[in-house]
């Protein structure tokens, strides 16, 4: 229940930074398509939920690094 959550979001973070070359002229992207088929209870979600937190942080912290850094070119510029 847990790999393929966390496959899923490392390659979603890899996007299309990486690509693997197979021939000179094939590239293939880092896209993983996943899904996990469960009965209803059995902890899907808590995996996903889990998988996606660290992320979920980082998204966070960057947006309020970011947030901060315009505030800070703002009040230099004004």
């Amino acid at each position: 229940m847990l790999a393929i959550p966390l496959l899923a979001v490392l390659a979603g973070v890899i996007g299309n930074s990486r690509r693997l070359c197979i021939k000179t002229s094939w590239n293939v992207p880092a896209i993983l398509w996943t899904c996990i088929v469960a009965d209803s209870g059995t902890g899907k979600t808590p995996a996903i939920e889990f998988a996606s937190r660290s992320l979920y942080r980082l998204y966070k912290r960057a947006i309020r690094e970011h947030r901060d850094a315009v505030a800070s070119f703002n009040a230099k510029l004004a």
